[in-house]
């Protein structure tokens, strides 16, 4: 009776895995058809590269950015009529953070006019405040089937006197892998991330801020970290691939006539 009561046990927990799987792929392949089909209508019913639908897929699962995309377009870039809020930025001196979101084609980027107040004894004795853009350069890899991006941008600078006393840093960081069937043209590769990844189409994104006052030390002045730290640093998938992604070769322990091209590895494919 034991053994029958742990049998039905772990056929309940595989059947309620399977179904979770199942749910997270149906909501994955959701998010992504609805920002496809958004960005779709912004261009005219023009192709959209899948690698720009699932960056921003990416951006929406990590940021939650579905409701700062653009609305309406003129010429190469679409904007959003208004200001959206941005609490992601809501970090101290940084608060009542909004922003404009810009997306423009050829090369496709994505571009952020943030406003916010800065608080603090330090910003009311200051002379000028300075909001720069922070504009993100999406690497589209066709070739590897991913799409990367690495942004760092002064986003505040304020001074005094001439000297700038205080700065802020926006360091984002963005990895999307939108094709498992990539690259073809090197089977090691894209059998060592299916190995990882299987069929699902995963994202990483880390946005870091970092304010900075310049102190007097040793008879120099040096950056000093007031306030250094992750505003987000998340990983998750937002699609998936065909099932062929999962059926990999098994890897076999190194030969003498392996024939890899890195023998360093400890397998080859």
């Amino acid at each position: 009776m034991l053994h029958v009561l742990t049998l039905t046990s772990v056929v309940v927990l595989c059947v309620t895995g399977n179904a979770s799987v199942k749910e997270d792929e149906i909501r994955a392949k959701r998010s992504l058809a609805s920002i496809e089909s958004r960005l779709r209508s912004l261009v005219g019913g023009g192709n959209v590269p899948k690698s720009v639908s699932t960056a921003l897929a990416a951006l929406d699962d990590s940021m939650g950015l579905i409701s700062c995309l653009p609305t309406s377009c003129s010429g190469n870039c679409c904007t959003t009529p208004g200001t959206c809020s941005l609490s992601q930025f809501n970090k101290d001196p940084i608060t009542e953070a909004s922003g404009k979101i810009t997306l423009c084609k050829q090369p496709w980027t994505i571009r952020i006019d943030l406003n916010a107040r800065i608080t603090g004894t330090w910003y009311r004795l200051l002379g000028r405040l300075k909001f720069n853009p922070i504009i993100i350069r999406l690497d589209n890899q066709e070739l590897n089937g991913i799409t990367e991006a690495n942004t760092n941008v002064r986003v505040v600078s304020a001074s005094a006197l001439g000297i700038r006393i205080y700065k802020v840093n926006f360091i984002f960081n963005l990895f999307v892998r939108w094709d498992c069937t990539r690259p073809k043209y090197n089977t090691r590769i894209r059998n060592r991330y299916n190995r990882i990844y299987g069929n699902r189409l995963v994202y990483k994104v880390k946005a870091r801020i970092e304010v900075k006052k310049k102190s007097f030390k040793w008879l120099r002045l040096n950056w000093k970290c007031k306030r250094c730290e992750d505003v987000v640093n998340k990983s998750g998938t937002i699609g998936y691939g065909p099932s062929s992604c999962n059926a990999v070769t098994p890897r076999r322990p190194i030969e003498k006539d392996c024939g890899c091209e890195n023998c360093r590895l400890r397998y080859c494919p």
